[in-house]
Protein backbone atom coordinates (compact mmCIF):
# COMPACT_ATOMS: atom_id res chain seq x y z
CA UNK A 1 0.00 0.00 0.00
CA UNK A 2 0.85 3.59 0.29
CA UNK A 3 1.81 6.15 2.65
CA UNK A 4 -1.53 6.45 3.76
CA UNK A 5 -1.69 2.66 4.57
CA UNK A 6 1.52 2.56 6.30
CA UNK A 7 0.15 5.44 8.92
CA UNK A 8 -2.82 3.95 9.28
CA UNK A 9 -0.74 0.43 10.51
CA UNK A 10 1.29 2.54 12.58
CA UNK A 11 -1.74 4.24 14.35
CA UNK A 12 -3.07 0.60 14.60
CA UNK A 13 0.37 -0.82 16.08
CA UNK A 14 0.81 2.31 18.17
CA UNK A 15 -2.56 1.53 19.79
CA UNK A 16 -2.18 -2.08 20.27
CA UNK A 17 1.04 -1.36 22.11
CA UNK A 18 -0.66 0.84 24.62
CA UNK A 19 -3.75 -1.34 25.04
CA UNK A 20 -0.80 -4.09 26.11
CA UNK A 21 0.90 -1.78 28.55
CA UNK A 22 -3.07 -0.67 30.13
CA UNK A 23 -3.49 -4.17 30.74
CA UNK A 24 -0.53 -5.09 32.87
CA UNK A 25 -1.80 -7.57 35.42
CA UNK A 26 -1.59 -11.86 34.11
CA UNK A 27 -2.40 -15.03 35.44
CA UNK A 28 -2.93 -18.32 34.18
CA UNK A 29 -5.48 -21.04 35.15
CA UNK A 30 -5.56 -24.93 33.71
CA UNK A 31 -8.80 -26.46 32.30
CA UNK A 32 -9.34 -29.70 30.78
CA UNK A 33 -9.43 -29.52 26.91
CA UNK A 34 -12.73 -31.64 27.11
CA UNK A 35 -14.42 -28.23 28.02
CA UNK A 36 -13.06 -26.47 25.83
CA UNK A 37 -15.96 -25.79 23.41
CA UNK A 38 -18.32 -25.55 26.55
CA UNK A 39 -16.01 -22.46 27.91
CA UNK A 40 -16.14 -20.72 24.18
CA UNK A 41 -19.96 -21.34 23.90
CA UNK A 42 -21.82 -20.98 20.98
CA UNK A 43 -20.40 -18.36 18.70
CA UNK A 44 -18.60 -17.39 22.04
CA UNK A 45 -20.97 -16.30 24.05
CA UNK A 46 -20.10 -18.00 27.01
CA UNK A 47 -16.04 -16.10 27.09
CA UNK A 48 -17.42 -13.01 25.61
CA UNK A 49 -19.68 -12.95 28.68
CA UNK A 50 -17.28 -13.54 30.97
CA UNK A 51 -14.59 -11.12 29.45
CA UNK A 52 -17.39 -8.51 29.65
CA UNK A 53 -18.49 -8.85 33.77
CA UNK A 54 -14.41 -9.48 34.36
CA UNK A 55 -13.05 -6.92 32.20
CA UNK A 56 -10.53 -9.05 31.66
CA UNK A 57 -9.11 -10.89 28.28
CA UNK A 58 -9.40 -14.53 28.37
CA UNK A 59 -6.99 -16.10 25.55
CA UNK A 60 -7.74 -19.91 25.58
CA UNK A 61 -4.95 -22.23 24.24
CA UNK A 62 -6.50 -25.88 23.84
CA UNK A 63 -3.65 -27.38 23.69
CA UNK A 64 -2.19 -26.75 26.73
CA UNK A 65 -5.15 -26.71 28.50
CA UNK A 66 -4.11 -23.11 29.55
CA UNK A 67 -6.08 -19.93 29.99
CA UNK A 68 -4.05 -16.44 30.38
CA UNK A 69 -6.24 -13.79 31.86
CA UNK A 70 -4.96 -10.36 30.97
CA UNK A 71 -6.95 -7.54 32.77
CA UNK A 72 -6.16 -3.91 34.01
CA UNK A 73 -6.05 -4.73 37.63
CA UNK A 74 -5.98 -7.39 40.03
CA UNK A 75 -9.36 -7.31 40.67
CA UNK A 76 -10.35 -8.05 36.94
CA UNK A 77 -8.14 -10.78 36.37
CA UNK A 78 -9.01 -12.30 39.77
CA UNK A 79 -12.89 -12.09 38.90
CA UNK A 80 -12.45 -13.86 35.72
CA UNK A 81 -10.33 -16.53 37.40
CA UNK A 82 -13.31 -16.87 39.96
CA UNK A 83 -15.88 -17.60 37.12
CA UNK A 84 -13.85 -19.27 35.36
CA UNK A 85 -13.38 -21.87 38.39
CA UNK A 86 -16.97 -21.62 38.87
CA UNK A 87 -17.96 -22.72 35.54
CA UNK A 88 -15.55 -25.79 35.35
CA UNK A 89 -16.83 -26.85 38.75
CA UNK A 90 -20.67 -26.49 37.33
CA UNK A 91 -19.98 -28.02 33.86
CA UNK A 92 -20.77 -31.53 32.27
CA UNK A 93 -21.54 -33.65 29.73
CA UNK A 94 -23.13 -36.41 28.77
CA UNK A 95 -23.25 -38.62 25.42
CA UNK A 96 -26.89 -39.72 24.57
CA UNK A 97 -26.88 -42.73 21.75
CA UNK A 98 -29.77 -42.73 19.16
CA UNK A 99 -31.63 -46.03 18.61
CA UNK A 100 -30.97 -47.13 15.39
CA UNK A 101 -34.59 -46.86 14.30
CA UNK A 102 -34.77 -42.83 15.17
CA UNK A 103 -31.46 -42.57 13.64
CA UNK A 104 -32.52 -41.42 9.93
CA UNK A 105 -35.02 -38.61 11.55
CA UNK A 106 -32.64 -37.95 14.20
CA UNK A 107 -29.57 -37.37 11.66
CA UNK A 108 -32.35 -35.01 9.67
CA UNK A 109 -33.34 -32.84 12.49
CA UNK A 110 -30.34 -32.56 14.25
CA UNK A 111 -30.19 -28.53 14.40
CA UNK A 112 -34.00 -28.49 15.01
CA UNK A 113 -33.55 -30.87 17.92
CA UNK A 114 -30.36 -29.40 19.70
CA UNK A 115 -31.69 -25.45 18.63
CA UNK A 116 -35.01 -26.77 20.89
CA UNK A 117 -33.01 -28.69 23.50
CA UNK A 118 -31.01 -25.60 24.38
CA UNK A 119 -33.80 -23.37 23.98
CA UNK A 120 -35.79 -25.64 26.25
CA UNK A 121 -33.47 -26.51 28.75
CA UNK A 122 -30.73 -24.00 29.25
CA UNK A 123 -27.48 -26.40 27.73
CA UNK A 124 -24.57 -24.83 26.44
CA UNK A 125 -24.37 -27.05 23.44
CA UNK A 126 -26.73 -29.89 21.99
CA UNK A 127 -24.78 -31.67 18.81
CA UNK A 128 -25.12 -34.62 16.58
CA UNK A 129 -21.85 -37.01 16.55
CA UNK A 130 -22.85 -38.54 13.17
CA UNK A 131 -19.71 -40.61 13.17
CA UNK A 132 -20.97 -42.35 16.60
CA UNK A 133 -24.81 -41.99 16.74
CA UNK A 134 -24.58 -40.15 19.35
CA UNK A 135 -25.96 -36.65 20.87
CA UNK A 136 -23.71 -35.15 22.96
CA UNK A 137 -25.19 -33.31 25.57
CA UNK A 138 -23.46 -30.12 28.05
CA UNK A 139 -23.89 -27.44 29.99
CA UNK A 140 -24.39 -27.42 33.79
CA UNK A 141 -25.74 -30.41 35.74
CA UNK A 142 -29.62 -29.43 35.87
CA UNK A 143 -29.47 -28.55 32.39
CA UNK A 144 -28.19 -31.41 30.88
CA UNK A 145 -30.34 -33.46 32.91
CA UNK A 146 -32.99 -31.40 31.51
CA UNK A 147 -31.79 -31.95 27.90
CA UNK A 148 -31.52 -35.65 28.70
CA UNK A 149 -35.49 -35.68 29.86
CA UNK A 150 -36.57 -33.59 27.08
CA UNK A 151 -34.97 -35.70 24.70
CA UNK A 152 -36.10 -38.95 25.89
CA UNK A 153 -39.82 -37.23 25.95
CA UNK A 154 -38.82 -35.97 22.09
CA UNK A 155 -37.82 -39.00 20.72
CA UNK A 156 -40.71 -41.20 22.68
CA UNK A 157 -38.83 -42.36 25.49
CA UNK A 158 -36.82 -45.10 23.33
CA UNK A 159 -33.31 -43.99 24.73
CA UNK A 160 -31.41 -45.31 27.52
CA UNK A 161 -30.67 -43.27 30.48
CA UNK A 162 -26.74 -42.11 29.98
CA UNK A 163 -24.28 -41.39 32.34
CA UNK A 164 -23.56 -37.41 33.54
CA UNK A 165 -19.74 -36.96 33.52
CA UNK A 166 -18.77 -33.85 35.43
CA UNK A 167 -15.47 -32.14 35.11
CA UNK A 168 -13.86 -30.57 38.20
Amino acid sequence: GGQKDVDAAEVTVKDMIERTHANQYQLTVDYPAAIHGDLVGVNGSTINRLQAQSNASIDMDKASGTITITGPTEESCFAAQKMIEEFKANICRTDVAVPKELDGIVRKMADRIGTLTKEDCGCDDVRLIRSKNLIEVSGTKDAVEKGVAFLQHLLGGVLQSPVIITFK
